[in-house]
């Protein structure tokens, strides 16, 4: 049986092993850290209060408990060396993070921040996301690609938020700084991010530095 490496403060979540997951988690909560490597990790309900996932790591969340600080839902997910998480629904209460060339797949779930980072992708299909960032050491050089599927978007360039609707018509709304900073420098994140508008369509629409056109 493979050890579960998790740092153990409260109480631990319904653990099983299914023959697709290496980890099946479907209540109770764990605090601290479930660490994962070159492993699988369904979470199904309950809550784990962060995951680390490394080495090629796959992490499937369909659903989480209501997320109460150090009590219940998910608070961050980490992902870095090709690891990928797909996300249909359940609470994120702090963000995720994703590293190198790690990948996200979001169609549902609330979410209060995302960072990309290294050659990561992120692609937003629905959810209730309520900031993009990238942290304040991303290198320059970064390649990290991100793309919002949604239609009838818009962009309120005073307040730096991009609205519209998902594909299942509920409302999107994200914010998009307009700028991180690395040492005092100003980094621009719209040059990573694409708009793809529903219903599916060939032309893909960029922020492309400060200026968003509508198709």
């Amino acid at each position: 049986m493979k050890k579960l490496l998790v740092c153990i403060i409260g109480l631990l979540c319904s653990i099983s092993y299914a023959s697709s997951f290496d980890y099946t988690i479907t209540s109770g909560f764990t605090s601290g850290f479930f660490k994962i490597t070159n492993e699988s990790l369904l979470v199904e309900g309950g809550g784990i209060e962060n995951i680390q996932a490394y080495e090629n790591s796959y992490v499937k969340v369909t659903g989480t408990d209501a997320y109460v600080y150090q009590n219940s839902g998910i608070r961050t997910i980490t992902l870095k060396d090709d690891s990928s998480l797909d996300l249909y629904d359940g609470e994120i209460g702090k963000g995720i993070d994703a590293y190198d060339s790690s990948s996200i797949n979001i169609y549902g779930g609330s979410i209060e921040s995302l960072t990309a980072m290294g050659a990561s992708t992120i692609n937003i299909y629905g959810g209730n996301i309520s900031v993009i960032d990238t942290a304040q050491y991303v290198l320059f050089d970064d390649s990290f690609e991100i793309t919002i599927v949604c239609y009838d978007w818009a962009w309120d360039d005073d307040n730096n938020i991009l609205s519209g609707y998902w594909e299942d018509g509920s409302i999107l709304s994200i914010e998009l700084p307009d700028s991180i900073w690395e040492d005092g420098s100003a980094y621009s994140l719209y040059e990573h991010v694409t708009i793809v508008p529903e219903p599916c369509s060939l032309v893909l629409l960029g922020l492309g530095g400060l200026l968003i056109r509508r198709k």
